[in-house]
Parts: structure tokens; C-alpha cells; sequence
């Protein structure tokens, strides 16, 4: 059951409830660093919530989202012949000494955190791609594994996938890769819903 939205992309309950505070975005983010084959409305619409999480005053992981830099959106079928369409978005991610632990790795709790935020620009996408102006959601679940270490000043190739956006239930797959040393860092999965009305 969901209690409160305690991870939006925006960080804040109240501006995710509904359509109406992402459709009402300024359309003001540069996006012209952003490559890929998905639409300028599309990459419009998510360079403005990172903007938006970047312009946050206060709350956890605000000097983080300002580190993301997200490189690529693409729109494509799941396989040939589907009618499934689905959005990858490619980020890259410096570590930074507030994102380690005591020995220097990339903390697990900051890996997380990348998960459920990164993961939500390709849900984002997707539904700006259908035609749809409904919200993110708010997190149901987030898993976290790990598979090798990051130290401080690694750059993360982080590729987030949408799995499913529906009336219901949303979900993004993400993987993290040493940009340099080409191994896998840490994945995820996000599963969202939409949050009721009170």
C-alpha cells in the first residue's frame, strides 16, 4: 500500500500526485546536448524534471541529481514485430567523495538512490512518447544488486530501460557500468504506481 510518494522524481509528495504539475513544467531545460532518436518534446520533457530535481532546495541526493548527465533517449520496439514500444535512457555519473562509503566505494544506499531516480526518465519518455501527459508515479518497490566495486572518481555508464507502462503499474530496468574498466557495477529494478487521490 502506498502511504506517500517518498520517491518522485521531483523528491517532493505533493508535485506528483497528478498531471498537472508535470504538464505545467516550463519549458526552459537545455536539451541540446541530449542525443538519440526520440523526439525534441520527448528530451524536452525530460531534461525539465531534471531540472527540476536539480533546483531543489534541500532533501537527500540534491547535490547528486546535478552530477547526472544524461547523454541519450531512444524510443523502439521491445522486438521485431512487437507492438510494444519502450525508451532507454543513457546516463553518465561521476562518483563523488559524498557517494562513497568509509573504503572509498560507491555506497550501496547511493546506488539505490541512482536506481530509483535514473530509472524513472525512461518511464518518463515512454509516456510523452504514447501521447500520455499522466505522471510517474510513486515507487512500489526498488531492488538493488550488486556486482563489483566503484571507487571514488569512477565514471557510471548507467542505461535504464522501460519494462512496462500501463494504466496501473509502471517498471524500468537500470544497469551501471565502470565507463573505463567495462564491468558491471551495480543493477536494478524500479516497480512505480500511480498513487490514489486523497
Amino acid at each position: 500500500m502506498v502511504i506517500a510518494n517518498t520517491d518522485s522524481v521531483s523528491g517532493t509528495s505533493c508535485r506528483a500526485n497528478g498531471p498537472a504539475w508535470l504538464s505545467a513544467l516550463p519549458e526552459q531545460a537545455d536539451f541540446s546536448h541530449i542525443g538519440g532518436n526520440a523526439s525534441a518534446d520527448i528530451k524536452q520533457q525530460v531534461a525539465n524534471v531534471h531540472k527540476e530535481l536539480m533546483d531543489l532546495r534541500s532533501g537527500f541526493g540534491e547535490n547528486i541529481a546535478h552530477r547526472f548527465n544524461i547523454k541519450s533517449i531512444d524510443i523502439a520496439r521491445h522486438h521485431e514485430g512487437s507492438r510494444k514500444m519502450k525508451a532507454t535512457v543513457y546516463c553518465e555519473v561521476k562518483v563523488e567523495k559524498d557517494m562513497v562509503n568509509k573504503l572509498g566505494d560507491l555506497h550501496g544506499a547511493c546506488a539505490s538512490y541512482l536506481v530509483g531516480k535514473i530509472s524513472s526518465f525512461p518511464i518518463i519518455a515512454l509516456n510523452r512518447a504514447q501521447g500520455s501527459l499522466r505522471d510517474f508515479g510513486v515507487s512500489h518497490s526498488i531492488t538493488t544488486a550488486f556486482h563489483g566495486r566503484a571507487k571514488l572518481g569512477t565514471t557510471l555508464r548507467i542505461e535504464s530501460t522501460s519494462l512496462s507502462v500501463g494504466n496501473r503499474a509502471l517498471s524500468a530496468r537500470l544497469e551501471a557500468w565502470d565507463l573505463n574498466a567495462d564491468k558491471l557495477v551495480f543493477s536494478g529494478t524500479h516497480f512505480k504506481m500511480f498513487a490514489a487521490k486523497l
